[in-house]
């Protein structure tokens, strides 16, 4: 074995810094690698929480000669001092040199330092062979790898919020290999879920919102956290395995100062599970032999409920609903898949009081039978019927199943919902609505400029929100939404289980505010086309997602307990 290794401080994030009356704190960086300084221990950087300090060039490069076994450590410890406050913290990498592409970058509590980490003239006699990649480093045009033998390998990554992922023609552009789009799908990525009351409740992966948890429930109930996954990957020939390769690496950095995550397990390989540890904003970066090659922004929240109650309006003969009090149960549950990935949940309320001759069938779940069939048969979609004021109870959602709609082309409405709390709209032609507006990189659901390379800079994505609908008749009925009979034969079969989940759903997103994403552009984006929970049309198996921007906007809502 012989050769060198390079090491280069490409950057500093800094976490947290003290405060000062006036100025930013200066900061001094003193780096060794095996004991041999490199770098500029006298140069004075201000540092700013939850921003970075740019180090890289020839001046914080140091090549050493590489290890002569195995099992001889690398070790690189970057220790920084405030010139006033002194010692910051000591952030230090220990590793044996045939892990050291794949460590952990150094972190204390207040910096955490990136490193790009190079093996140069190792022979293909070693334990790679010569055309396998080797080392990787961060390149203008996305991260470049290289082959035991010398050869550059242009890599890509992606970790897409949007799942299904949409077609690659609306996505970043990819690589060209040989005058071809070559990649390779993981995770089952093109694919939706298939969701029911009995799949895992983190089924739907990549989720906007990770849940706050503790460690030991996390760790204990594997359903739980979220599931983050790497979507795709360029060229085939890198060869992952799934779901276990070695080669790739998670960690995770506050953007905000608060927000923190923890993974469950392993942070390794081309999925993980991770949970909320307090709320703010994260960013996740996956690893390639040592090389950031994909991030991931996600809003960190404890978990909250939305209170419910369910009243089926029975009218007798050829004007009921088909679904009995333990099939809707399932749907509720169903829909809480489809809710997750934004920290919300349904929650069937406690209370056991009625009106209007209400039998109590099971925890939140009621029956009326002898209602005029014209409360629950073609029921209409532009007025406020009687049929949404059975049974309520102030500031809890009245969710009633009726036999039909007027327009049988309706699957489910929203007929009475809250005003939100977020900002009034500035939008022309939009008088009267809301507004409200994600900041970040990468962007919510990859809109154009998404800031994922070869796209510029993220900006901002804003989002018009729904005004309230308020029954003039019943003031004190916070929100409502009608299901129709949907399935006709079982209504706990695989398709029953996700097209009422799907539906109720949805139209909790127009009770939380939420326009209809992709088809008339009504909330005013445009992307993704069909995969969204709010695209007009009822599609369980493709319209999943769900991201950070609606769920910024589904915290403003004043139903949520």
């Amino acid at each position: 074995m012989s050769g060198k290794v390079r090491v280069t401080i490409d950057r500093i994030y800094v976490k947290t810094t003290s405060d000062k009356l006036w100025g930013l704190p200066e900061w001094k960086i003193n780096a060794r690698i095996n004991g041999k300084q490199f770098g500029d221990p006298k140069a004075i950087f201000y540092a700013r929480s939850r921003s970075e300090i740019v180090l890289g060039g020839d001046l914080w490069t140091k090549v050493v000669d590489g290890p002569t076994s195995p099992k001889t450590n690398i070790d690189i410890t970057i220790q920084i001092e405030d010139e006033i406050d002194g010692e910051v913290g000591i952030a230090t990498l220990l590793s044996p040199w045939p892990s050291i592409l794949s460590a952990p970058m150094p972190e204390c509590q207040n910096f955490l330092v990136r490193l790009d980490v190079e093996l140069i003239g190792y022979d293909s006699a070693g334990p790679h062979g010569g055309n396998e990649v080797f080392a990787c480093k961060a390149g203008v045009a996305g991260p470049e790898c290289f082959t035991i033998s010398g050869v550059p390998v242009k890599t890509r990554f992606e970790i897409c919020p949007v799942r299904p992922q949409p077609f690659w023609g609306s996505l970043p552009k990819r690589l060209k290999f040989g005058g071809k789009f070559l990649g390779k799908q993981l995770n089952k990525s093109n694919l939706g879920r298939i969701v029911t009351d009995k799949s895992p409740i983190n089924v739907l992966p990549n989720p906007p919102v990770i849940i706050v948890m503790p460690e030991g429930l996390a760790k204990i109930d594997k359903t739980r956290p979220a599931r983050i996954e790497c979507t795709y990957y360029q060229p085939p020939k890198l060869k992952l395995e799934e779901p276990d390769d070695e080669r790739l690496t998670w960690s995770s950095i506050s953007l905000d100062g608060k927000g923190k995550v923890g993974f469950v397990d392993k942070s390794q390989g081309s999925r993980v599970l991770v949970y909320g540890v307090s709320e703010g904003e994260v960013k996740i970066e996956l690893r390639f032999e040592g090389s950031v090659v994909a991030s991931y922004r996600a809003l960190v929240r404890e978990r909250k409920s939305i209170p419910c109650r369910v009243t089926i309006l029975d009218g007798g003969n050829n004007a009921r609903p088909f679904s009995d009090g333990d099939a809707i149960y399932r749907h509720i549950e169903a829909a809480n898949r489809y809710l997750r990935p934004a920290g919300v949940a349904l929650e069937l309320d406690i209370d056991k009081t009625t009106k209007n001759g209400a039998v109590l069938l099971r925890q939140g779940i009621f029956k009326i039978t002898g209602v005029p069939p014209g409360d629950t048969v073609n029921v209409p979609t532009g007025a406020f019927p009687m049929s949404w004021r059975y049974n309520y109870r102030e500031k809890v959602l009245n969710i009633i199943y009726i036999h039909s709609f007027v327009n049988n082309k309706t699957l489910g409405l929203c007929p009475i919902f809250p005003k939100t709390k977020a900002i009034a709209s500035t939008k022309p032609g939009y008088a009267g609505w809301f507004q409200i507006t994600d900041k970040g990189t990468p962007s919510s659901s990859w809109i154009k400029p998404s800031g994922v390379w070869p796209d510029g800079d993220a900006k901002a994505v804003t989002i018009q929100l729904i005004p309230e609908q308020k029954d003039p008749s019943a003031h004190s009925l916070m929100a409502a939404i009608g299901i129709r009979n949907l399935v006709v034969g079982s209504q706990t079969s695989a398709q029953a289980l996700r097209t009422y989940g799907w539906t109720i759903a949805h139209e909790v997103g127009h009770v939380l505010s939420l326009a209809h994403r992709g088809y008339g552009n009504q909330d005013d984006q445009n992307h993704p086309k069909k995969q969204n929970l709010m695209y007009k049309f009822s599609i369980p198996l493709v319209s999943q997602s769900i991201d950070i921007v609606q769920s910024l906007a589904i915290r403003e809502s004043p139903i949520l307990r």
